[in-house]
């Protein structure tokens, strides 16, 4: 029996196939049986015009990787740096959330670099958080408006002055030109938040250290 499938269908899940991504279901089919049928439709049909994602390309992304984890040490590509980067961010960010539907293989070739599946996401999310800043306006000097990046700058520039912050997170700091010391004038503003938040700032500096040596379990393993 010949396989049917509407084109407007057909089309996004193979759009969605190159791009890594959950593809789109119905009559409650699960994604091994929704990427089969497009499988089994390529290979039946063999129609023209139609492209699927290659493993010469998905394999082209994860040479770009692995050499981005030799150059760096670590898997967070940055995403405003260049085109070239801005995807390969992107794909990594796919096989973390595609993860059930990828192939043993690709799991495999992940794992065989050290890829980390689950990562620490408080702080490298306000890592990249920090790189958008640093994008949009040119420095460093977070407002104490941000009740979230504010403190998480506070307490690296803490960390480093005592000598508790990782190497990988503070050469990560070091690539995108973090100022370990602030150039500007303290505000009235930031001095009233440092002299109520001295305790509770401790607290979450001791908790920070912990967190990143689960990260530096989470990296190399």
């Amino acid at each position: 029996a010949g396989i049917k499938m509407g084109g407007a269908v057909l089309a996004l899940r193979l759009q969605q196939m190159k791009d890594g991504k959950d593809l789109h279901t119905c009559d409650g089919q699960s994604q091994a049986e929704a990427k089969q049928k497009v499988e089994n439709f390529i290979q039946s049909n063999k129609a023209p015009g139609i492209k699927v994602a290659s493993d010469k390309k998905w394999k082209k992304r994860f040479k770009e990787l692995k050499e981005f984890k030799d150059d760096h040490d670590h898997f967070v590509v940055p995403s405003n740096k260049g085109e070239k980067l801005r995807k390969l961010s992107s794909w990594t960010r796919n096989q973390r959330l595609n993860r059930s539907t990828l192939s043993e293989d690709r799991k495999q070739m992940l794992d065989g670099i050290g890829f980390p599946w689950k990562v620490n996401k408080t702080w490298e999310e306000q890592y990249e958080n920090l790189v958008e800043f640093k994008k949009k306006n040119h420095h460093f000097n977070i407002p104490v408006a941000d009740s979230s990046l504010y403190p998480w700058v506070r307490r690296q520039r803490r960390r480093y002055r005592r000598s508790s912050i990782t190497p990988k997170q503070r050469d990560m700091l070091n690539e995108i030109g973090f100022d370990w010391i602030r150039k500007e004038r303290e505000t009235k503003e930031e001095s009233d938040y440092d002299s109520k938040s001295d305790d509770e700032a401790l607290v979450e500096s001791e908790s920070d250290d912990e967190s990143s040596e689960d990260d530096e379990s989470d990296e190399e393993a």
